[in-house]
């Protein structure tokens, strides 16, 4: 971006003499007409063309993965007629908003539709930074590490583990009541 961009500007100014700039409200002419203005124009705009497919080709699968992803509910093999309607339902959904209005139609949808999303990553990035300093107040706390947990509920339960000598059936009895769920559950 940055060298496009500057050699854009600097060819605009010292050779060009502003033709650029008079295309600047529309982005699809404007960057084949930067092109040309190289040597081997036209071998360019078919790279600028083949990336661009590959672009739009990547972020098609990444969307039909997350799409499809969300309706199975992360299932990892999902019928294969489900990734072509995804595909299909996105294809004709951008045909039917580059038809109405133009590259204009489909920015304006993409934006309106990203809204909700922004919103849900500012709340999420709230609760990170609450997240981040619970745990900087919780690991800058000048206490023994036994002790941290300690808010003074069920005292009498901890004094009484904690001086109570453990026979072998207290073990067989922690392993049944504690250990076995634990693990059923894991499993």
């Amino acid at each position: 971006m940055t060298v496009f961009g500057n050699g854009a500007i600097w060819m605009d100014r010292n050779v060009l003499g502003g033709t650029l700039s008079k295309l600047v409200n529309e982005p699809d002419i404007l960057l084949f007409a930067f092109f040309e203005s190289f040597p081997m124009a036209k071998a360019i705009c078919v790279m600028a063309i083949t990336m661009i497919a590959i672009f739009f080709v990547t972020s098609a699968d990444s969307g039909i993965l997350v799409m499809n992803s969300i309706s199975t509910s992360n299932h990892p093999h999902s019928p294969k007629w489900q990734n072509v309607f995804w595909g299909v339902l996105m294809a004709v959904i951008t045909m039917a908003l580059i038809s109405a209005g133009g590259l204009k139609s489909l920015q304006t949808m993409t934006l309106i539709s990203a809204l909700p999303f922004g919103i849900i990553m500012f709340i999420l990035c709230l609760c990170l930074f609450k997240g981040l300093r619970t745990d900087e107040l919780y690991n800058s706390a000048h206490m023994p590490y036994g002790s941290r947990n300690w808010n003074g509920e069920h005292w009498k339960l901890r004094l009484q583990q904690i001086v109570t000598f453990h026979q072998k059936s207290d073990i067989k009895r922690f392993f049944k009541e504690k250990v076995e769920p634990a693990f059923a559950e894991l499993q």
